[in-house]
């Protein structure tokens, strides 16, 4: 189900907690990255009770303090802003990933019996990531390489973006069969 993994080193970490629950916020917040000519790359975001949400995202470190201007500036002291530099984003991919249950936890598992917390994770149909501490980003990718039996030109340390002719978006997909699980609480452990 994975045929190739990739390590991203030098990535911030931006973390925004009690943003307020508001159509055009996430918008909002964005747009002005965008317009700040700051290049966001993995997002996620989770509800919280009441009237609030987190939105934790990555970008480039040589980008963390343009980005906290952004943020200080469009949200003042309406939400908790934490940073951390010197992280790592850890991809898998392959097109067998979706509908193919204990891919994420095997990954997991590897990465947590060589001792490396995992400080946010995303998913897509097709890939997993994490963002791990950079200083354990090697060890990871040779992890992930075992864990999947990869071979080392089915592994990227740190590529360089390319510009394409495709166009940015090539589709959109409605899944209305989900549901929503948060777990709160839950140990920053291995």
């Amino acid at each position: 189900p994975v045929d190739s993994a990739e390590l991203l080193e030098h990535q911030a970490l931006v973390a925004l907690a009690h943003v307020p629950d508001q159509p055009g916020v996430a918008a909002d917040l964005f747009e002005a990255l965008a317009e700040a000519g700051l290049s966001v790359d993995l997002i996620v975001q989770a509800t919280h009770e009441g009237s609030s949400n987190d939105i934790a995202f990555t970008l480039a470190e040589e980008e963390l303090e343009a980005a906290q201007a952004v943020c200080q500036q469009l949200f003042a002291d309406r939400c908790q802003l934490t940073t951390e530099r010197a992280m790592a984003k850890l991809s898998i991919a392959g097109a067998g990933i979706m509908g193919r249950p204990g891919v994420a936890a095997k990954l997991f598992d590897g990465l947590s019996r060589q001792g490396i917390s995992l400080r946010m994770i995303a998913t897509s149909e097709v890939k997993v990531s994490c963002v791990i501490s950079g200083e354990q980003g090697a060890k990871a990718l040779r992890t992930a390489a075992q864990v999947f039996e990869l071979d080392d030109h089915q592994l990227g340390h740190n590529p360089v973006p390319q510009s394409s002719e495709e166009p940015e978006v090539r589709g959109v997909a409605l899944d209305q069969d989900q549901a929503q699980l948060t777990v709160t609480n839950v140990p920053d452990q291995p």
